[in-house]
């Protein structure tokens, strides 16, 4: 019988135990964290066996064999607890005497450990020895409180996706691949306008909730992901379940089993109906803008140009009829004529700006500036160097920055009073930007116009004394922001003044785009 073998094995663990001090080391090695024997007839002697000596970091006769060494290695507010529960249980033997305490390592740390005491009593009953056991528990509660902070930190990293997900209003769905429902959360219900705060819903509903021009399309996306186990996004239209018609951009991410079959996809989903008619009506607008800027180009040019000549024909068939003052007229007014047509062009050249994007490209900066200093039209001679550990190669927008360059040393010709011009230029990298300043031995623009003069139509000279139309730095400054960049203008306001440029690195089409 299972009984009466237990017992017979019982008894003979005891007589082994009596005979075979080897079995009594075995159980103090391996079955516990260490073993002490108290002799309550004399308080302060006690045993500790060599595994408890080494929780606590020593050695066996390193220390001495007194109850007042371990009393001095407990943390004295778990001393008086241990005291309190010692009195009751010799007061009491149907009191546990177990509780778990810390201990002062050898080198300074914490041993958490559980203590557990049996008291000895005579014939009489009293109490004579007291054996007890310890199990060290600290990485037990180490492991038990990481748990626990991991389980707080989930906790908050999911109170910060919910909040991030009702913030931005994200529809989160899964399905699990041949089911009959999907899960949705609140936001896809409130995007479908469905009554219902989260849970399942038909597959099927999703799908006749599709827009009839876009279910196919839509579908056969979704079937080509789990065929390839892909990913995928699409964009698609919707009728809600109150007959609001909305367009839904959606991510999904295709999860497999163990065989490699699709499983279950996970998918967000967002109402991009705002977005949609935004863009499409800028787009609108800019197709507007386009057709209005080429009428009013070629409509107000020609007026223009029939001005001009007009004067010009003037001046040339008259010349010696006219007294000088006319003459001097004859010649404001093609100037004025000319400085409406650089006008004219600088507005074009601003209105078109957001309608043509240029990708960039790897240019050698020293070459590309020496050709736009060639073709610039002017009388004053055009030094141009660059400072020491200057890049010579970036990738940058080819035609726009073309454009800024030209207006920046335009800019420069117009404002210089000496017969030479001379440009530094310090091209490098910052971050994420490519920066390219060029420092001119022009007049200085003091401090509180630095701001102003990158404002369109605005001079710090009268038009009559310097040629142009206030468009240059405002163009410049339209320019670089639209590809993700800013302008800054630097001067002391005495001498010199340096335009400064950044382009973002990992420029490219698309983030111009976004």
């Amino acid at each position: 019988m299972p009984t009466q073998t237990a017992d017979y094995l019982k008894q003979e663990l005891k007589i082994a135990l009596n005979e075979n001090s080897e079995i009594f080391d075995w159980i103090d090695h391996h079955v516990l964290d260490g073993l002490w024997y108290r002799d309550l007839e004399n308080p302060d002697n006690e045993w500790f066996s060599p595994t408890l000596l080494s929780t606590l970091g020593y050695q066996e006769g390193e220390v001495p064999l007194l109850a007042h060494w371990w009393q001095s290695h407990l943390f004295s507010e778990d001393k008086n607890r241990v005291i309190d529960n010692y009195n009751k249980y010799l007061a009491d033997p149907q009191h546990p005497y177990d509780q778990v305490v810390k201990y002062k390592h050898k080198n300074g740390s914490v041993v958490w450990v559980r203590c557990r005491g049996l008291i000895i009593r005579n014939d009489l009953g009293k109490p004579i020895r007291m054996l007890g056991a310890h199990s060290n528990i600290t990485q037990l509660l180490q492991t038990q409180s990481e748990l626990e902070n991991l389980s707080e930190s989930l906790s908050r990293k999911n109170e910060i996706a919910d909040l991030a997900i009702k913030a931005s209003n994200i529809g989160i769905w899964e399905w699990h691949c041949h089911a009959e429902h999907q899960y949705w959360n609140a936001e896809m219900f409130e995007t479908y306008e469905l009554d219902g705060i989260q849970g399942d819903v038909p597959h099927a509903v999703w799908i006749n909730m599709l827009h009839i021009d876009d279910r196919e399309r839509v579908l056969a996306e979704f079937n080509s992901a789990l065929s390839k186990n892909d990913d995928f996004e699409s964009s698609f239209r919707v009728v809600t379940a109150k007959g609001k018609l909305k367009t839904v951009r959606m991510l999904g991410s295709v999860f497999s089993d163990e065989s490699g079959q699709a499983e279950r996809i996970l998918g967000a989903n967002w109402d991009t109906t705002e977005q949609t008619r935004e863009r499409k009506a800028l787009e609108r607008s800019n197709h507007e803008l386009s057709k209005f800027v080429q009428v009013a180009s070629h409509d107000l040019r020609s007026p223009l140009n029939g001005i001009y000549n007009l004067a010009s024909w003037i001046e040339e068939d008259h010349a010696e009829q006219l007294p000088g003052e006319a003459l001097d007229y004859l010649k404001t007014m093609q100037g004025r004529i000319l400085r409406m047509r650089n006008l004219l062009d600088d507005l074009v050249n601003y209105a078109r700006l957001d309608m043509s994007v240029c990708e960039p490209e790897l240019l050698d900066i020293s070459l590309f500036v020496q050709d736009v200093v060639s073709l610039m039209a002017s009388n004053k001679k055009i030094s141009v160097d660059f400072s020491a550990g200057s890049l010579t190669q970036m990738r940058l927008p080819r035609v726009s920055f073309e454009l800024v360059m030209r207006n920046i040393i335009s800019n420069a010709i117009k404002h210089i009073e000496e017969d030479r011009l001379e440009l530094m230029l310090n091209c490098y990298q910052e971050g994420n930007f490519n920066i390219i300043e060029v420092t001119d031995n022009g007049p200085g623009i003091p401090s509180q116009f630095q701001q102003r003069v990158t404002e369109m139509f605005t001079t710090l000279k009268p038009k009559d004394q310097v040629e142009g139309s206030g468009m240059g730095l405002a163009l410049i400054k339209k320019t670089v922001e639209f590809y993700g960049g800013e302008l800054n203008v630097i001067s002391n306001g005495i001498k010199g003044t340096t335009i400064k440029t950044s382009w973002l690195t990992n420029l490219n089409v698309e983030t111009i785009n976004e």
